[in-house]
């Protein structure tokens, strides 16, 4: 026995709307939530002090025995205990020119493998940005730059 043809189309736009609309609400971005311009609302214009306070978050996958991020020769991890993943920190930090650059050093126990180091920087009023780099030799030496 056959359906009648109608009926059968209504029913799949039927469930097509009931499945769309729950979507629609859920990736449709609310209308009172402010939206951000690059550039138009920086704290740096509104104050004398060029540093911006930003929160580091540091990841791993295995805890190094030697850790240091350092921004213009300040360890920014000066006193920090490496007991766990994610170590996350607020540092006051000079961005010129939406770029900064950060030096980090790490290095594993003898027969660790090779592994990740995340960095995420997050500073007031900028988007979070994050790089991520790998261990070769049971070390990292390097130039991280972060550019908004």
């Amino acid at each position: 026995m056959r359906g009648f043809p109608p009926v059968q189309i209504f029913l799949v736009a039927l469930c097509f709307v009931f499945l769309a609309v729950p979507l629609g609400c859920l990736t449709r971005s609310p209308a009172s939530a402010p939206t951000a311009q690059r550039g138009t609302d920086s704290p740096k214009a509104d104050s004398s002090d060029p540093r911006l306070p930003t929160r580091i978050e540091l990841r791993f996958a295995h805890r190094p025995s030697v850790l240091r991020l350092t921004a213009a020769g300040r360890d920014l991890l000066k006193g920090v205990k490496l007991d766990a993943s994610p170590l996350m920190i607020e540092a006051p930090l000079e961005i010129e020119d939406e770029l900064i650059e950060l030096e980090l050093i790490a290095t594993w126990p003898e027969g660790t493998p090779s592994t990740p180091i995340s960095v995420d920087l997050e500073p007031r009023g900028l988007q979070s940005v994050s790089l991520t780099r790998w261990s070769q030799d049971g070390g990292i030496d390097e130039l991280l730059p972060f550019r908004w």
